[in-house]
């Protein structure tokens, strides 16, 4: 296998790319004509490569664990991310006191806006109070946004176990109504947001059950509708009218608006893996349903069905197309960025092609029929994110077609500098007591997961933690990045006709 990989790299060494660091658009441009591709797919000419902006920071002194990003029909841009108090990590530098943790607090988790496609961010809070609270609908961690039929915008915020709030915003997210800050009706955990029409739907990890509620007055009023099998993030299809619930390497789907669900319907091949906890089905223009779920860390699959989990007839294995990348970015010649921590043995990985890299949160966004990118956090050694040092960085696989007889697949790296060095903790709050004895096992300040979404446009925008620009910090930082030119994730034809499922 090492030799078919070393073979690979010779026949596309004349295929690396590189970045400019000084650029404000980052890209990997080989020039050729077509990329390479793996047999079974067809090569992406080198023009319609995507192109990425440089990674922003959305914001140098406020917390930014776990964020979420939404998109407005007007196309302004929404991040809200967790205020750090349970991800805090003590700095390496004595002199640093860390008030970055509680100086802006405003009893809610942060939310950013952006009206310039993310080039320029401002702190929301009551008009002409930047650091005060948006509203009533108080919280302290795990925002979550839903974007409704008419542009009313709905957000969700954690208080502490002991409740959940929402509120909503008719302006575009600049201010926000009065909210229902007793949402959830009970003590929950992680906490989701849908919606479809006039109807917005909540539900939460409850501890005992995972029920879901309703509401037609934007969150004021609540009614508990049926049981849902997972704790996880929920969509609506657009397509059939039903709502689909994250499942493990599955779904279950309900079609009387949450009152019943089916039986959780498994990938058939993904017997040994799953999704994370927090991951959320992507719903395209033609109704299919793409899920990606991961073996451990060290394999990363998408599937996608037509009939919301009945048959399962699409499957890719991410990792393949990532050793072609890694292959392509000249890993064989060059042990710095941004191979810089693949092993090697006489000249060629170590770690088998299928099943090399590091794979941790994935995240998929769908667009037009069979158009979807899946993006995480990785490396592109084979090793454990709680115990490897990294360099950790964001990679996004763009696929085409996918329904078709011969798919497109390209893998770009989105962070030409690291978003975290050292280990990752994914043990929750139980984190914090290792990391208040200095331990870097216990570091969590990138929380569990991130988030992307698709733009009108059918650009790509993603957000995520960054530890790694200020790294004397006590907490992570939001960092942002958009997509700004290459393949789009919609075709012609559904260009401001078919909007991304957000929440």
């Amino acid at each position: 296998m090492r030799r078919a990989l070393l073979a690979l790299m010779t026949l596309t060494a004349a295929l690396g790319g590189c970045t400019d660091p000084d650029s404000d658009d980052v890209q990997l441009a080989p020039p050729a004509e077509t990329l390479p591709a793996l047999p079974g797919f067809k090569g992406l000419p080198a023009a319609e490569v995507p192109l990425f902006s440089a990674p922003l920071l959305i914001d140098t002194v406020r917390a930014g664990g776990e964020p979420v990003i939404a998109i407005t029909h007007e196309g302004t841009l929404l991040v809200a991310a967790h205020p750090g108090w349970t991800h805090y990590h003590p700095s390496e530098d004595p002199a640093h006191v860390g008030t970055e943790i509680l100086s802006p607090a405003n009893a809610q988790s942060y939310l950013w806006r952006s009206t310039d496609g993310g080039a320029t961010w401002s702190h929301i809070g009551l008009p002409g109070l930047e650091e005060g609270p948006r509203g009533t609908a108080f919280g302290v961690s795990d925002p979550e946004f839903t974007v409704m039929e008419d542009g009313t915008v709905c957000y969700t915020d954690l208080e502490g176990l002991a409740m959940s709030s929402v509120a909503c915003s008719t302006d575009d997210g600049l201010t926000w109504l009065v909210g229902n800050p007793l949402a959830s009706g009970g003590v929950n955990d992680r906490q989701w947001l849908a919606s479809k029409g006039d109807e917005l739907y909540f539900t939460a990890n409850y501890f005992v059950d995972h029920h879901l509620r309703a509401s037609t007055d934007r969150g004021l009023t609540w009614e508990d509708r049926g049981d849902v099998p997972c704790a996880q993030d929920l969509v609506a299809n657009a397509r059939t009218g039903h709502l689909v619930v994250a499942c493990d390497a599955g779904v279950a789907v309900s079609e009387d608006d949450g009152r019943t669900w089916s039986e959780v319907r498994r990938v058939p091949e993904a017997a040994s893996g799953g999704q994370r906890i927090m991951a959320e089905p992507a719903i395209d223009a033609a109704g299919h349903v793409w899920v990606t779920y991961t073996t451990g860390e060290s394999g990363l699959f998408v599937a996608g069905t037509p009939d919301e989990g009945l048959t399962w007839p699409w499957r890719f294995d991410v990792g393949a197309h990532f050793a072609l990348h890694a292959a392509r970015a000249g890993c064989d010649t060059d042990l710095d960025a941004p191979c810089r921590d693949l092993v090697f043995e006489d000249g060629a990985p170590a770690s088998d092609p299928a099943t090399a890299g590091t794979y941790v949160w994935p995240w998929i966004s769908a667009g037009s029929d069979g158009r979807f990118a899946v993006t995480w956090i990785g490396t592109y050694a084979a090793v454990d994110s709680a115990t490897h040092d990294g360099p950790w960085s964001v990679f996004t696989a763009f696929f085409l077609d996918a329904t078709a007889e011969t798919p497109r697949a390209t893998v770009q790296l989105l962070t030409p500098e690291p978003i975290h060095v050292g280990p990752i903790c994914q043990s929750g709050t139980t984190c914090q007591a290792t990391s208040l004895r200095g331990d870097d096992a216990g570091d969590r300040r990138l929380g569990d997961f991130f988030e992307t979404t698709i733009d009108a446009e059918g650009f790509l925008h993603g957000t995520w933690s960054n530890t790694a620009r200020q790294p004397d910090d006590v907490v992570s930082h939001p960092e942002y990045v958009r997509q700004a030119g290459g393949v789009r994730l919609l075709n012609e034809e559904d260009l401001g006709v078919f909007f991304p499922t957000q929440g």
